[in-house]
């Protein structure tokens, strides 16, 4: 009898305690936290410890965002599905890869003296396929696109950034393997991860699927397997040319095929990166053109835009497609040229208005003409911190207060279209 006395008198200090320590204004950002990502706790007090949690790393993350709204953070953070977690929790958890003993690598990269493109994205060319969650699950070379008819892995010089960017730029996507353990790298969101304390000693397989610079900071563009909750709808942009931050290049490995002759083959995608200089058709020759279009995909070419009507060709049936038909043969045949919408834009000499209030005809403006000049409530104390996303404020008012400019519109995480 005593004991359980003790036990229930342990139970309500300890429940008194965390709900002291927990922050009421928070209540419903709480309940919003766990519906959003499906989380249910057994018992009041487990709950109080991870709400403790999440408010800890709550913190965190809006002073790290402060920071980066002054300039002082390369990235942004934010709030995902181990908001309720620690550090080590997160460590134990996710960053638990054994690194292979020093394996036979190359000594050096056969592509390394080929020029390569000062950006790339596999995913633009259907090379990388969904992001999934694989929490827990560590390999190093089971990325599923690869995987048929590999039987043997090629290592990328240790800690050769330059290899690595040669191998992603001719080969395709490589795997790779980082220090994840970073509790900062955990609720990364956007711009570009570059954390001086990130080391060497790598813990987590990855895959990159591309590289680039965004606003100055070079980056490597990093596919996690964490779901698509986590960073920017599952990628991470992890700094490049940084000493090899995060041990990035320690294990970069790709995968040899095998062919029906037995021959060691690269994927396909090397074909493609080995352009560096332009090859013209020949003059006047639409056969060619033809050929060339059908074998190796659009090609550039040069016209006679001067004439009035071309200024106001319309498309038939087809609202959406910022692109026109040009007469090719007296079948009417024609050829599908992208022209650019921008010099729509200069010679304006009357204005018409579009259907009040009709977000269908605004699309179909934007869509056939280009951007277009609309007037909106800028008046929302949050717009005016708007970051990333998309704005979607139920208090934003019909009363029109700032002129901006419409220059495209989409769907962002397959459930939110946005202007």
């Amino acid at each position: 009898m005593l004991t359980s006395l003790l036990l229930l008198s342990l139970y309500a200090t300890v429940a008194a305690a965390a709900t002291a320590m927990l922050d009421g204004r928070l209540d419903e950002h709480w309940a919003l936290w766990k519906k959003t990502h499906g989380k249910w706790y057994r018992g009041e007090v487990n709950e109080r410890h991870r709400r403790g949690l999440w408010e800890k790393n709550l913190m965190m993350i809006t002073l790290h965002n402060l920071e980066a709204s002054m300039g002082a953070r390369s990235f942004q953070l934010g709030m995902n599905s181990l908001g309720d977690m620690t550090p080590d929790e997160i460590r134990q958890s996710l960053a638990t890869l054994t690194p292979p003993p020093e394996p036979q690598r190359q000594s050096e990269f056969l592509g390394s003296s080929m020029n390569v493109p000062a950006s790339m994205d596999w995913r633009d060319k259907g090379w990388v396929t969904w992001v999934k969650n694989q929490q827990g699950k560590e390999c190093l070379y089971s990325h599923a696109h690869r995987a048929a008819n590999c039987f043997a892995h090629h290592f990328l010089p240790r800690g050769d950034e330059d290899a690595l960017q040669h191998a992603v730029a001719s080969l395709g996507p490589i795997s790779v393997a980082i220090d994840a353990s970073g509790h900062k790298f955990a609720f990364y969101k956007s711009g570009v991860y570059d954390d001086a304390s990130c080391s060497q000693k790598t813990n987590h397989a990855v895959l990159v699927v591309g590289y680039g610079a965004l606003n100055g900071e070079d980056y490597w563009l990093v596919k996690n397997s964490w779901g698509r909750t986590f960073g920017d709808e599952g990628y991470i942009r992890m700094a490049r040319n940084k000493n090899n931050q995060c041990g990035i290049a320690l294990f970069a490995c790709y995968p040899v095929m095998s062919s029906t002759s037995g021959v060691e083959q690269q994927p396909p995608a090397h074909r493609t990166a080995n352009c560096f200089a332009h090859h013209f058709l020949p003059r006047g020759d639409e056969d060619a053109l033809q050929h060339a279009v059908a074998s190796l995909g659009p090609i550039s070419v040069a016209i006679d835009a001067s004439g009035h009507k071309f200024a106001f060709y319309k498309s038939e049936n087809q609202p959406r497609r910022v692109s026109g038909r040009i007469r090719r043969t007296e079948r009417e045949d024609y050829w599908l040229v992208k022209n650019s919408p921008a010099h729509r834009t200069a010679n304006c000499f009357a204005h018409h208005f579009l259907p009040r209030g009709d977000e269908d005809a605004l699309q179909h403006a934007v869509a056939s003409l280009g951007p277009i000049s609309v007037a909106i409530d800028a008046s929302g104390h949050k717009f005016a911190f708007y970051k990333s996303g998309v704005y979607d404020d139920a208090s934003c008012s019909q009363k029109t207060n700032h002129a901006v400019l419409v220059v495209g519109y989409g769907a962002l995480n397959e459930r939110t279209t946005g202007w």
